[in-house]
């Protein structure tokens, strides 16, 4: 029978994965509730603490063999192309890019419109989005930054994404420059500023959309797209537009060995530098990727002031490990980035979009690149998917379970057989269960993701409908003139057997 105050008490929780006020940072408790609504966290009773009268609950949930954990954050996610690279373009290489293929083989699938709003209805932008926001609500996610290129079709990507429950920030992406690439070797920029200049209005028309949005999650986010495609007139106006909204900023930055040459080129200075001496780092500015700055390996650069840029200005990165991963690049490295007191964020670049999954990349690719692996820990890269999200959105209310925060939470099966012999549950969910073992999903105290599927919609529809939107896009782009054939550009991991 509901109450008047409309609360849910999870009681019993066998661990809760809470907020220590005094230690300014996450810790385990034992045997404790969880009393929350739509406004957020009213308590966490229990487990040695705060005793006395408990906070009344409309709803009870059985927290026996049960983790509660905070909602995760990713602040860097293409939600719908990814989607339909999955199981396709994971091996996908250039060469002549150091293994980039960003530049020329990914380039027609980026450019193709199957997966746009505009198309046959928007059915297959809406599958595609839903399939892959129920792998980020699958592990753990409760906010998501999700990046797009500009179209006039903000109504559709704000109800896709409202409809899902989720936390979302809205990024419409728009740029000057698109990367031409001469005989497959050589990066060019083919400029046009009427055409940045259209993309950046029509990116705050989408953003007055997502203001007035009645779901109350939905928020949006200034994004040129890259460092390197827009010009720094439009990139300061950017900036200031940021500002004067009161949102965050954010752009692709030093993601590629051909875009640090790129920038140094054109401007004398590393892409970092040069984003600094215009005047668009400081405490809302988010970089996507970060990872060739001039300490890199990969660039013998002869200096070494990007991080302490980065550091100074409060700067956040969005850290996305395992797209470059494939490409067999990473990050140098995690610790160093702490250690200079970069704030480090998670992020979903590409399919799966699986914070877990991102997570264990992450910790691995750290402790390999670093040299030194007691360097980093489990709980450095958690906060990153956690804290380390909310700093990076200004934020203090999320990614976290304390009273007065945000009712975003996530229920983990102790039970599950790949959590066990669960000594340390947040080690055996990253190592070994993963999104198995996620059950429940709250976001601002209402249940999205249920029993391991999402509420709000037809997961495994949407999923399905992805082959078709594939197998649609490969057609479309095999049809164009000067694009190699889709066997060169991803081969099968085997070839087909032909009977004799």
């Amino acid at each position: 029978m509901a109450s008047a105050n409309g609360t849910t008490r999870i009681q019993g929780a066998e661990r809760v994965l809470a907020w220590d006020e005094e230690r300014g940072d996450h810790c385990y408790r034992s045997n404790c509730d969880v009393v929350f609504d739509a406004s957020g966290i009213v308590a966490v009773e229990g487990g040695g603490r705060d005793p006395g009268s408990e906070s009344p609950a409309e709803t009870v949930v059985d927290g026996t063999g049960v983790m509660v954990m905070p909602g995760m954050i990713s602040t860097h996610a293409h939600l719908n192309g990814g989607s339909l690279a999955t199981g396709f373009l994971e091996e996908v290489l250039d060469p002549m890019f150091r293994h980039s293929p960003m530049y020329t083989r990914k380039g027609p699938f980026w450019n193709s419109d199957v997966d746009t709003p505009g198309r046959d209805g928007g059915q297959w932008f809406a599958a595609a989005m839903r399939h892959a926001l129920a792998e980020l609500m699958a592990s753990g996610v409760t906010t998501v930054v999700d990046i797009q290129g500009v179209s006039d079709h903000g109504e559709l990507w704000c109800e896709v994404l409202a409809g899902s429950g989720m936390r979302a920030y809205v990024a419409p992406s728009f740029q000057e420059a698109v990367w031409k690439v001469r005989d497959g070797r050589v990066l060019e920029h083919e400029w046009n500023a009427e055409r940045g200049r259209r993309g950046f209005e029509l990116a705050c028309a989408t953003l007055d959309l997502v203001r007035r949005h009645p779901s109350g999650r939905l928020r949006g986010m200034v994004f040129p797209a890259q460092a390197d495609t827009v010009g720094e007139g439009l990139m300061r106006e950017a900036k200031a537009e940021a500002r004067d909204r009161g949102l965050v900023f954010q752009t692709h930055c030093a993601q590629s060995v051909p875009e640090f040459r790129t920038m140094v080129a054109r401007t004398g200075v590393t892409p970092v530098r040069w984003m600094a001496d215009i005047g668009v780092l400081d405490d809302s500015t988010i970089l996507g990727h970060a990872i060739y700055l001039d300490h890199h390996s990969a660039l013998a650069w002869h200096g070494r002031e990007d991080l302490a840029i980065l550091a100074d200005h409060e700067v956040s990165v969005a850290h996305c490990p395992i797209t470059f991963s494939r490409w067999g690049t990473a990050l140098e490295d995690f610790a160093r980035y702490r250690d200079a007191g970069v704030d480090l964020a998670m992020g979903n670049d590409t399919g799966p979009h699986n914070m877990l999954e991102e997570i264990r990349c992450a910790f691995t690719l750290g402790r390999i690149r670093s040299h030194a692996p007691a360097e980093l820990s489990m709980s450095d890269v958690f906060r990153a998917a956690t804290t380390g999200g909310a700093q990076a959105l200004g934020r203090s209310d999320i990614g976290r379970i304390a009273p007065g925060a945000r009712a975003d939470l996530v229920l983990i099966d102790l039970t599950h057989p790949a959590m066990r012999p669960g000594i340390d549950p947040l080690r055996s969910l990253v190592f070994t269960a993963a999104d198995r073992a996620v059950r429940d999903v709250y976001v601002d105290g209402r249940l999205v993701y249920a029993d391991h599927r999402p509420v709000g919609f037809d997961a495994p529809a949407a999923s399905a409908a992805l082959t078709e939107a594939l197998a649609m896009k490969i057609a479309e782009i095999s049809a164009l003139d000067g694009v190699p054939p889709m066997d060169e550009i991803a081969t099968m991991s085997f070839p087909e057997h032909e009977a004799a």
